[in-house]
């Protein structure tokens, strides 16, 4: 996964801090999201949130910042790395989780759980990878666990 954005390219998108974008976004090259956006974002490439995103995203790749926050759904081609706070479902090819998901995720390959990782919904994968210390946020208190693994 790409973990930096070209700035030199013309096509690159980036919301500044205390930019506020009310409406959805759509951009074929990079974006960045330092600002607030409150809207559906569409991106043919690269996306980073280290700022506050209320809406559903659709990107190549996606890389959520430990102080981002994203309030929606995620569908993404590729990668996502998750260090922020994500509330919504999340469907990709694969994801590592760093900071706190609350929802479901479905990843056609791998989902990595990091020991700092908390994930609040259910995970369908073929791959799963949990770090020690994140194993406590993948069953509830009840009979219905929170893990699901699909062969």
């Amino acid at each position: 996964m790409v973990d930096f954005i070209d700035y030199d390219n013309s096509n690159t998108t980036v919301i500044l801090l205390h930019t506020v974008l009310e409406g959805g976004l759509s951009t074929d090259g990079d974006l960045e999201i330092i600002g607030s956006v409150y809207g559906p974002l569409s991106c043919s490439r690269y996306c980073r949130i280290s700022g506050t995103v209320e809406g559903d995203v659709s990107a190549n790749d996606l890389y959520l910042c430990p102080k981002g926050e994203l309030t929606g759904n995620v569908a993404a081609c590729f990668d996502v790395i998750s260090a922020g706070i994500l509330k919504g479902n999340v469907n990709c090819r694969s994801i590592e989780v760093v900071g706190i998901i609350k929802g479901d995720l479905q990843a056609e390959d791998a989902v990595i759980i990091r020991a700092q990782g908390e994930v609040q919904g259910d995970i369908r994968c073929r791959k799963l990878t949990v770090e020690p210390g994140s194993i406590r946020t993948l069953f509830r208190s009840t009979s219905t666990p929170w893990l699901v693994m699909e062969p």
